[in-house]
């Protein structure tokens, strides 16, 4: 494990980051402009969040990857990631407008985009995004932060959706009305 977080005067690495036993690398929270050439092919998790990454290497290998952090940055193209093992991205709150055709996710479980300015996005397995587990939505029906739109197809991906409105409440309806929250979530469960 390497940990490199929170230096604010990290503004470059060395040209070739060389760590064949890698498995863990923080970066976060620094001033990285750059991402070099990683030779680190254990390398399972990787967090660059909170820096000024502009682009990403157009060859990017990491072959073990699994959990690649790369929210708020300056990224505006995601270019096709060589990473076979990935579950995890989080490109959240950069400048994307645009990701690679080259994009490989066979086992990506989760892909979180939110705050970006994407035009288009590639053609995705969506059987991927297929959750067969039981859900449970409890929506305020006030709430305006996050409108009723933005579940619309939710049943697509998760056949197994129970959805509950209730009223009187927003966005922080645990806060507003906790033990009717407490009371759905029981009965809900107890019907599994």
């Amino acid at each position: 494990e390497l940990n490199a977080s929170r230096n604010p005067w990290l503004d470059q690495l060395p040209t070739q980051l060389q760590l064949p036993k890698l498995i863990l690398l923080e970066l976060n929270s620094n001033r990285l402009s750059e991402l070099p050439e990683l030779k680190t092919p254990c390398l399972q998790e990787l967090n660059v969040s909170n820096n000024k990454l502009q682009k990403l290497p157009e060859q990017l290998h990491l072959p073990e990857l699994i959990r690649f952090k790369l929210k708020r940055n300056q990224l505006r193209f995601l270019p096709g990631l060589d990473m076979p093992a990935l579950e995890e991205l989080d490109v959240s709150q950069n400048k994307l407008e645009h990701m690679s055709a080259r994009l490989r996710f066979s086992k990506l479980t989760q892909l979180v985009l939110k705050g970006n300015q994407l035009r288009d996005l590639p053609e995705f397995p969506l059987d991927r995004l297929h959750v067969p587990q039981p859900h449970l939505l409890i929506w305020g029906e006030d709430d305006t932060a996050l409108l009723p739109e933005a579940t619309d197809g939710l049943e697509s991906f998760a056949p197994n959706l129970t959805r509950v409105t209730l009223p009187g409440t927003d966005h922080w309806l645990a806060h507003q009305k906790p033990q009717d929250v407490a009371r759905i979530i029981r009965d809900w469960c107890a019907e599994r």
